[in-house]
């Protein structure tokens, strides 16, 4: 029995209720760090008593650049999703939905949206993104395979703890959208008063709920901005959540394959079933539902568009594990950053103020005590007291305050403590201002790697997941015969007809340094320099593909490849296969030679170990005949 929406609109209220009062710290946080990351790194109240003290708020943005970093790293590097085939005869359609993937992502700059995400996970500890089918450029359908939006507009079950959010119940996105919009996308808003809601919408100031009941209070408040700023707009909650549903899995008795059925239909079937001798056998499963509601109304109510996982997805950092949210880098930068502004500007303070001392002056010590002041080196004015009140004299020099020593020295430890609380080294940003060996250096910046590499492998999960989210969203939204832009087998650019099958066939999911990233192409660049004249000189064959991996334009190589392929006569095929024959031979052949080499001087070895022992032996007996 289907669920009442006044129900399900309840249940989706209590859901995000429990997710924000667990987030609530986290959010605050969240905010403070795309502060600190903005630059702005002083409290409203500490830039209150700068400026009554004259004094500027001074922030050198080191964190900025650190999450850049590493960020930068990640476009360097970026991956790609491929398919293995897990069944015979398979091996064309993995690469035709391998090329499909790629087209998808290129054509909704899913790179681009990848680093943004990332950035997201290195900031306020999650990363969230949306896939979803779109119509709007594109009436035959437009899949955006990595959407990001922001991480405060992300909710999640409270009891998730494992990486990735994968062990959730349900997750949502919350999000202002404009009113007129929002009717046109869904019509039965045109019909409803949502100032009447008894749930109440966020208000993002304060971070407190606020009540829709009363809103008409807030229409002659001029100094409310948040009435004014959501005046147009409805608070809309996009939940998505699974159930465990029966299913029934028939074995076929004429093709022998499993057939898998809803209840519904199974009832229907069951009695012809069993008077047959048909066996059968009841399993639960995951179903996924998506639905969007304002207050209690409930806009859409239907499963996924991927029925087998979320289409909300989140990539994490590193989990708070005592309050169970997740967090990024800029929470250990956070601290030193703080201290490095208020130790720079405390210094800065203390030379400004003390430039040039001042002095204690009894009223009758001067002539004209105003000249003296206006002559005096300012901006330390002189400081009149009464008669008798020096003992030293009616004239006494004010000191300076001396300066505290060791404060540059906190300074600098504060400075320094920000790649340390980090992991990403000065080497790792090229800021090593030092002369050290090209291998420590290296050594550094993969130890920094190490730190960081669990941000790596968190990133390396999503993009499976997201791979089998996209993979089913092109068998079922794109499957029509439409002309997609692949790399073929031989190199080459070419439209080809996305058509396949529809059985049930399974693919494993590989997560690989794409080739176009520019550190995979040095690196693999200069390896194969290396051993490229080897092969040439044993006869092996180069395959036209090691010109996808010089750090070249697209379009030259291209061009390189068409020139390295052309086509050759079976006789010239025949002739390169031998000579690639002899000499993988005379491979081995060196290689048995050199094993043979190994074995004669490993027995000689012994040899002469044996007659050493019987030298010894020898010498022994004759001392004790002795």
């Amino acid at each position: 029995m289907k669920e009442k929406d006044e129900d399900f609109a309840k249940r989706v209220h209590d859901w995000y209720s429990a997710s924000r009062d667990h987030l609530k710290e986290w959010r605050n946080e969240v905010r403070e760090n795309y502060d600190f990351f903005a630059g702005r790194q002083w409290s409203d109240d500490e830039i209150a008593e700068l400026e009554e003290a004259l004094r500027p708020a001074i922030a050198f943005n080191r964190i900025q650049p650190m999450v850049s970093a590493v960020k930068g790293y990640q476009i360097n590097n970026r991956q790609e999703v491929r398919y293995l085939p897990r069944e015979q005869g398979d091996v064309q359609v993995s690469e035709l939905l391998t090329g499909a993937v790629a087209w998808v992502d290129d054509e909704c700059d899913a790179e681009d949206e990848l680093s943004e995400i990332f950035e997201d996970l290195l900031i306020a500890g999650v990363g969230p993104s949306e896939i979803f089918v779109s119509y709007d450029d594109d009436l035959d359908g437009k899949i955006h395979s990595a959407e990001r939006f922001s991480p405060l507009e992300f909710f999640w079950d409270p009891s998730a703890t494992k990486r990735n959010l994968t062990d959730t119940k349900y997750r949502m996105r919350a999000r202002w959208m404009d009113r007129k919009e929002a009717e046109v996308r869904w019509e039965k808003l045109k019909d409803v008063d949502i100032t009447s809601s008894e749930y109440g919408y966020p208000d993002e100031d304060s971070d407190e709920p606020h009540d829709a009941a009363r809103a008409f209070q807030y229409e002659n408040d001029q100094s409310s901005d948040w009435y004014k700023k959501h005046a147009d707009e409805v608070f809309v909650l996009q939940t998505q959540w699974w159930e465990h549903v029966p299913v029934y899995r028939i074995g076929d008795p004429q093709t022998g394959r499993i057939i898998e059925m809803e209840d519904k239909k199974f009832q229907r079937i069951k009695p012809v079933l069993d008077q047959s001798g048909v066996r059968y056998v009841r399993q639960l499963k995951k179903q996924y539902f998506n639905a969007f509601t304002v207050g209690p109304v409930v806009l859409e109510r239907d499963e996924n568009v991927d029925p087998g996982a979320f289409t909300l997805l989140a990539v994490t950092g590193k989990r708070d594990a005592n309050k169970n949210y997740w967090f990024g880098l800029v929470r250990g930068m956070k601290d030193p950053q703080r201290w490095a502004n208020k130790f720079f500007a405390d210094i800065q303070d203390i030379m400004v103020s003390n430039r040039q001392g001042g002095a204690f002056i009894e009223e009758d010590a001067l002539v004209d005590p105003r000249q003296a002041e206006e002559i005096w080196n300012d901006p330390n004015p002189l400081i009149m007291v009464q008669s008798g009140a020096l003992a030293q004299g009616k004239i006494q020099e004010r000191n300076p305050i001396q300066y505290p020593q060791g404060l540059d020295r906190l300074m600098e430890w504060a400075v320094q403590s920000l790649p340390a609380t980090t992991g990403v080294s000065l080497e790792m940003m090229g800021f090593a201002d030092r002369d050290q060996p090209n291998v420590l250096e290296m050594q550094r910046k993969r130890s920094s790697m190490v730190i960081l590499a669990d941000l790596f492998d968190s990133m390396r999960k999503y993009q499976k997941q997201r791979g089998r989210v996209v993979l089913t969203l092109i068998q079922k939204y794109m499957n029509d015969g439409r002309l997609i832009r692949i790399t073929g087998q031989s190199g080459k650019e070419e439209f080809v007809p996305l058509a396949l099958n529809e059985d049930d066939t399974k693919y494993d999911i590989i997560v690989d340094e794409a080739s176009s990233s520019p550190n995979q192409k040095q690196e693999t660049f200069g390896i194969m320099m290396q051993i490229l004249p080897m092969l040439v000189q044993l006869g092996i064959p180069v395959p036209p593909d090691v010109l996808e991996y010089m750090p070249l334009p697209s379009s030259l190589v291209s061009k390189l490849k068409d020139r390295a392929s052309p086509q050759q006569s079976p006789d010239q095929q025949q002739k390169q296969e031998q000579m690639a024959q002899i000499g993988m031979r005379k491979i081995l052949a060196d290689i048995g030679e050199t094993e043979s080499k190994a074995r004669l001087n490993e027995a000689k070895v012994q040899e002469s170990q044996t007659k050493g022992e019987l030298n010894l032996a020898a010498a022994v007996n004759q001392l004790g005949d002795a």
